[in-house]
């Protein structure tokens, strides 16, 4: 099974237990009704997930400069080849006014935008900055902006809906009490836990695409060390940080649960392993000789 498909079956698998939570949640509240009304919010997910103006409509949102062929060539040039690598169109490229070094992408395959901020292009050398900029792009490929999207509007619906149980089980209290009514402990242990399992199946979701972006987007630039220097430096950065404001380093990331992102260490040593024989290349990418922070 090539990395790609086992990505894309990771993917599904945490939507679909974020799907069955919210399911859940839904039936036990109102029986088949709610069943019903869980599947008429999924549909309405879906359809509420997709993109609403064009992505450069909602960077110029945000205050990003556009950039073009004329006003940063260089930069252009990156985003153009490294699309073409990876089988896309160009995305539209902006400027970000920003006190962190970051990127971010926006849209679709057909229609993306990608941003770097003024104090990331400062940071970072040319090499790395391809490499982030492999990185965005990796995710435009996989429709990773989408994915997130859909798993975060499930994760406020089963919220929701698990508040709205709550809710309903506390004005319950004295009917339970006098044992008028009962309500069955897995019904009420779901009510409790769904929405900190379906945030923890967020984070799981981002995770898995960062790793998956981080792999594709060794291959469409062709140097897995680029990405791997640039996550170095931005660390480096952001110890660096903490300690002229606070006074100290933070103690190196050790993986939380709770976190969008995979420890550095690990996504550069994954990264690193790419430098040797290479298996084959993930699918969509048409030009081999490798992506969102």
């Amino acid at each position: 099974m090539t990395p790609s498909i086992t990505a894309r079956l990771a993917a599904g698998a945490y939507l679909l237990a974020m799907a069955t939570l919210l399911i859940g949640v839904g039936y036990s509240l109102l029986g088949l009704t709610g069943l019903l009304i869980a599947l008429g919010i999924g549909a309405a997910l879906l359809i509420g997930s997709l993109p609403r103006g064009s992505a450069a409509a909602n960077m110029l949102h945000l205050g990003a400069i556009p950039l073009d062929a004329r006003r940063a060539p260089w930069l252009y040039g990156q985003v153009a080849e490294l699309a073409a690598r990876a089988g896309l169109p160009t995305p539209a490229l902006f400027l970000l006014r920003a006190p962190q070094p970051n990127a971010l992408t926006m849209g679709t395959r057909d229609d993306a935008a990608v941003a770097v901020t003024d104090t990331l292009m400062q940071s970072l050398g040319r090499r790395e900055v391809r490499g982030v900029l492999a990185h965005e792009i990796a995710h435009i490929q996989a429709n990773d902006i989408w994915l997130a999207s859909l798993a975060g509007i499930m994760r406020r619906f089963t919220g929701a809906l698990a508040v709205f149980g709550g809710i309903g089980l506390l004005f319950a209290l004295p009917a339970l009490a006098v044992g008028a009514i009962s309500v069955p402990l897995p019904v009420a242990l779901l009510m409790l836990a769904a929405p900190t399992l379906s945030g923890l199946l967020q984070m799981a979701l981002a995770r898995s695409r960062e790793f998956n972006a981080d792999r594709t987007a060794a291959y469409i630039s062709g140097d897995p060390g680029s990405l791997a220097s640039a996550l170095v430096s931005l660390e480096q950065r952001r110890r660096t940080w903490w300690e002229l404001m606070f006074g100290y380093r933070p103690a190196p990331a050790q993986g939380r649960l709770t976190d969008s992102h995979p420890p550095t260490r690990e996504r550069v040593a994954r990264l690193f392993a790419l430098a040797g024989p290479r298996p084959a290349p993930p699918t969509r990418i048409r030009t081999i000789p490798i992506r969102a922070l």
